[in-house]
């Protein structure tokens, strides 16, 4: 029986408040400022297949499209094998979500004791062990801990062993268990108000509503991939990460309703400082992109991907190898959603947008003197680049929905001052419509501690600058400082992995700001006196 689309309607938007429950349990329970102040998780309801259902607000587009892959994988590897009170856990890189941090729980859940579906959280560790210096990482086996598909609990017991090797494994293990555990808690969460839903509607499981609204979300991206004129739409760019340029080539296909991916001709993987991408990755950030272009208003489920397909040379920096380094796999990865959005620009131009300024992280660890030990992310995002018919949003991150730290939260977890954080006037890339602001934030030790600090800046978008689109302008580049004096790009990317933050120094790290949209000299001009008075541009005395 075909459902009715109000029934759906209040369902579907009844599943999303049950998974951002699921979220708001992980928020409270969390330990580390990664997954409570910079909301780097996501959280997911799953039908008794694995396939996505329905997501937190707050969780990391990625995340979403890679839950549905573990527990897939969960089915494959166990089959009849799965028992009320079992929950899994694990983080490989090349079948989550790219690098050995981001760690996955699956809770299958049971009616009348049968399997009716999934609720599954993957979150960010503050630490997973592993080389400090990701910049030095040749191989995956130095970068932490890894955990291979398993039980996490069987059949309600939990097993010790699992939790013990994370516990030696990582540098603050009251933190990173006490984050597996919040996780665990989410869902349960998750499972709870999942079974209610069912009695209440008295419905034996959720295949009748994700058939239904699996299919709905198929057809609405089909039809939308179906107006886009059949045909190939290019882009590459260059970034420059470590020992140099390196390419990033995208070419989509449009057969009908279909659009095929291929990221043929991008730089090979790289042999250290983990910056390659698996293919899961890739994939997600590719059909994340796709969607945000082609049906931006629809909640991303499992059927709303159906079109699409992706591939990408095995060996390259966007399909590399096991055992790769890819600790910061955000340094090609993030590259995909710009291109996409660069090769559709041309068939869609009021559906993308330029280019943005990434984000730039520091990460703070370190022991005080009395043993007890710290680990603290500060997430400054940079510029989002403008449309065709608004500015860019000044520090926002796309296309990850990280959140920027509040000082005071990372200042509480580390012995560091904020000494400044700002916008940064004229950052944003000049266009009819101009690109978002970047900021500037600048660390140093809290005088009079004792504590070792090990400090890790990430910069992205160092070079190239973002780019604008028809005609829009480049927004202003990523920086890095230290001590007063702005470094080179070879001397920040080499600097970043990670250093001794010593009495007196001073690290400064400015992220980019937005491309701009069209043709500078088409902006409204209440709108530069407005920026003018705001103090958002720099005014720039006429030329001669």
């Amino acid at each position: 029986m075909i459902m009715k689309a109000l029934t759906l309607e209040i369902l579907w938007r009844r599943m999303i408040a049950l998974v951002d429950e699921m979220a708001a349990t992980l928020l409270r329970t969390s330990f580390s400022t990664v997954i409570g102040a910079a909301n780097d998780f996501g959280c997911e309801l799953l039908d008794v297949h694995g396939n996505g259902l329905a997501h937190a607000t707050r969780s990391m587009p990625v995340f979403n499209l890679l839950m549905p892959s573990v527990c897939k994988a969960v089915i494959r590897k166990y089959g009849h094998d799965i028992h009320e009170g079992d929950i899994f856990i694990c983080n490989d890189p090349w079948l989550l979500v790219g690098h050995t941090p981001d760690i996955a729980i699956v809770l299958p859940f049971f009616k009348n004791g049968v399997r009716v579906g999934f609720a599954a959280s993957i979150a960010h560790m503050a630490d997973i062990g592993g080389i400090l210096d990701q910049n030095r990482a040749r191989e995956s086996y130095e970068e932490g801990l890894l955990i291979p598909l398993t039980r996490l609990y069987d059949r309600g017991r939990e097993m010790s062993v699992v939790l013990d090797f994370i516990h030696h494994n990582v540098r603050n293990p009251e933190m990173v268990v006490g984050d597996v555990h919040a996780q665990v808690s989410a869902c349960h969460v998750g499972a709870q108000k999942a079974l209610a839903l069912l009695d209440e509607y008295q419905m034996a499981g959720f295949s009748e509503l994700a058939h239904e609204i699996h299919g709905r979300s198929e057809l609405a991206i089909r039809a939308a991939v179906r107006a886009l004129p059949d045909g190939e739409y290019m882009a590459e760019t260059v970034f420059d990460e470590l020992d140099g340029p390196l390419v990033a080539k995208v070419k989509l296909l449009v057969q009908g309703d279909t659009l095929a991916v291929d990221f043929c001709g991008s730089a090979p993987q790289h042999p250290r400082g983990g910056i390659n991408s698996t293919l899961s990755y890739t994939t997600a950030h590719t059909c994340y992109a796709l969607k945000c272009a082609l049906l931006p208003d629809v909640p991303s489920n499992e059927g709303c991907y159906a079109p699409f397909s992706v591939s990408a040379p095995l060996g390259s920096i966007f399909n590399c190898v096991r055992p790769a380094s890819t600790m910061n796999r955000t340094k090609s990865g993030w590259y995909i959603a710009p291109l996409i959005m660069m090769a559709l620009s041309k068939a869609l131009p009021q559906q993308v947008f330029a280019s943005g300024g990434l984000m730039g992280a520091i990460g703070v660890y370190g022991r005080e003197a009395d043993g007890r030990g710290f680990n603290a992310s500060l997430f400054n995002a940079g510029g989002l680049g403008a449309t065709y018919c608004n500015d860019g949003v000044s520090t926002t991150v796309f296309p990850s929905s990280a959140s920027n730290v509040p000082v005071e939260l990372y200042e509480v977890a580390a012995p560091v001052l904020i000494s400044e954080k700002e916008l940064i006037a004229g950052s944003g890339g000049a266009g009819k419509y101009r690109g978002g602001l970047g900021q500037r934030a600048t660390i140093k030790r809290l005088p009079g501690s004792t504590a070792h600090i090990i400090v890790a800046a990430s910069p992205h978008r160092q070079n190239p600058a973002p780019e604008g689109l028809h005609g829009g302008q480049a927004g202003r580049s990523a920086r890095v400082g230290l001590n007063g004096k702005w470094l080179s790009r070879f001397e920040a990317t080499q600097l970043t992995g990670a250093f001794d933050l010593r009495e007196g120094d001073e690290l400064t790290v400015d992220t980019a700001g937005g491309g701009g949209y069209g043709n500078p000299a088409e902006r409204d001009p209440a709108a530069v006196a407005i920026d003018l008075r705001d103090g958002l541009v720099i005014a720039r005395a006429p030329s001669s």
